[in-house]
């Protein structure tokens, strides 16, 4: 009897980890902004979107001397953007290009872009020296 009680606990306990480790891996399961990376001689590229994943797009890097990192995001009409940098030091370009869009500036390091033309595919360049730290943000609005 006390065998039968030790065993119905331990699938219990085992029920329950399990339980939770299914939640957990649901919770961390959203689709990623990152729909394609290329690397190509010294630039890189990332194409992200926000269709699939509605969230913070957030990431932590660094500048490379000589290596422009490059971020395309694909924008439709009325969308807004909220785009953040935060260098550990001020020397850190970032620089938006494209068309079909609208950008104000709120600060150095802070920037709104309004999509105008029924689509927009904009780049937010990041350079500087090597080692630089920085994180950018960018939200849906």
């Amino acid at each position: 009897m006390k065998t039968k009680i030790i065993h119905i606990y331990t699938i219990r306990f085992i029920a329950i980890i399990a339980a939770v480790n299914s939640g957990l891996l649901f919770f961390s399961c959203s689709p990623s902004h990152v729909l394609s990376q290329i690397e190509h001689e010294n630039q890189v590229f990332t194409y992200i979107d926000f269709q699939r994943n509605h969230k913070v797009y957030e990431i932590s890097d660094s500048t490379e001397t000589g290596l422009e990192k490059t971020i395309k995001i694909l924008g439709f009409a009325g969308d807004k953007f909220l785009i953040e940098i935060t260098p550990d030091k001020e020397r850190v370009s970032m620089k938006i290009m494209g068309r079909g869009f609208d950008i104000r500036r709120c600060t150095d390091h802070v920037h709104t872009v309004l999509v105008r033309d029924p689509d927009s595919l904009f780049s937010i360049s990041v350079s500087g020296e090597t080692g630089i730290k920085y994180d950018l943000k960018i939200t849906c609005l």
